[in-house]
């Protein structure tokens, strides 16, 4: 192979091609001989190469070349074809989830704008709603000669249907009433603000308490909307003979303290507003110096503490015995 004269010769089989090629001087080849193959068909293809001396016998294993054509890309659309429909299902589906996503916060978003512009509408709905209530309350107790009274009323919830109020009557004696509207909220309040103003119109004509609870629930009873109703209590002061006269409708038993004596005053009838014609009972009973006379509604007995156990009638019975003879009537109230 180091010889200027010696000649190699690649032959590469396939159909008996021969190819010579001429090393030069230094005894190496600065260009080896090529062999181009147009329009092979798609497949598997094995070259065997083998090297010879011009002459001499064959003195080197024979290489093997393997080597593979593909077909092209677009006549194997059938073998791609399940994978590109994956493919496009799994892109349409990530896109959707994305779209949905951004789709999904922004609906979030505005209902959570809707909501705090409709929770604000609200709040300050109850706020006038709480303000309307506050003016239904008086801001002082009458000044009456031998009688101290004191009031307070709590809502349980920012609104409520409970009140209470001191009247002039027909006859021009001052009376009291404790008024609890069924249900909370606006619905109570709103019927709250109803059954005060009727029943200060209705105390301007009438003088005994069993007639003006009577036309109360006349007037009420068409206006009240579902199952509503009120429950309302009224004691009108006789300062000369020094008597109450008492109707209930639907509340509590006041209670009357007396020295160590404990009284419920155990009058009552249905509350306003639950049938048309309801006829009303009235009690009358002496009001002596150093009685205490207490008119709730049922949220000081049905207030419940972190057990939910219920406060109850008999707690309160037990309170006001224990209450000073000499106290003034703020101080019962706050007692």
């Amino acid at each position: 192979m180091h010889s200027n004269t010696l000649q190699e010769h690649l032959t590469t089989y396939r159909g008996g091609v021969d190819q010579y090629y001429q090393p030069n001087k230094t005894g190496t080849s600065n260009s080896f001989p090529k062999i181009r193959y147009e329009g092979l068909k798609p497949g598997n293809y094995t070259f065997l190469i083998k090297a010879y001396h011009d002459g001499w016998n064959y003195t080197q294993q024979p290489s093997v070349l393997n080597f593979t054509i593909d077909k092209p890309l677009w006549t194997r659309w059938r073998t791609y074809l399940p994978y590109v429909i994956v493919l496009v299902v799994v892109s349409s589906l990530l896109i959707r989830l994305i779209v949905n996503r951004r789709h999904t916060a922004k609906l979030q978003l505005e209902i959570r704008e809707k909501e705090d512009a409709e929770l604000e509408r609200i709040r300050d709905e109850l706020n006038e709603a709480q303000n309307i209530q506050n003016a239904l309350l008086p801001t002082e107790a009458p000044q009456i000669q031998s009688y101290d009274i004191a009031g307070s009323s709590i809502p349980a919830t920012q609104v409520g249907g409970d009140f209470f109020d001191y009247l002039t009557v027909a006859n021009g004696q001052t009376a009291i009433a404790v008024a609890d509207a069924a249900g909370k909220g606006i619905r109570g309040a709103m019927n709250a603000v109803l059954t005060n103003g009727m029943l200060n119109e209705i105390a301007h004509t009438k003088s005994e308490a069993n007639v003006i609870l009577r036309d109360l629930n006349i007037g009420l009873a068409p206006r009240m909307y579902g199952h509503n109703f009120i429950a309302l209590n009224l004691a009108i002061l006789d300062e000369s003979e020094k008597q109450v006269n008492y109707a209930n409708g639907g509340q509590p038993y006041p209670i009357l303290k007396r020295g160590t004596e404990i009284i419920e005053i155990t009058s009552s009838d249905l509350p306003l507003g639950s049938m048309k014609k309801v006829e009303y009972e009235s009690v009358t009973f002496d009001f002596e110096d150093g009685d205490i006379l207490i008119i709730y509604s049922d949220g000081v007995i049905e207030a419940l503490n972190p057990e939910q156990d219920m406060y109850g009638t008999e707690r309160l019975t037990n309170l006001t015995s224990k209450i000073p003879t000499d106290s003034t009537a703020e101080e019962v109230v706050q007692h």
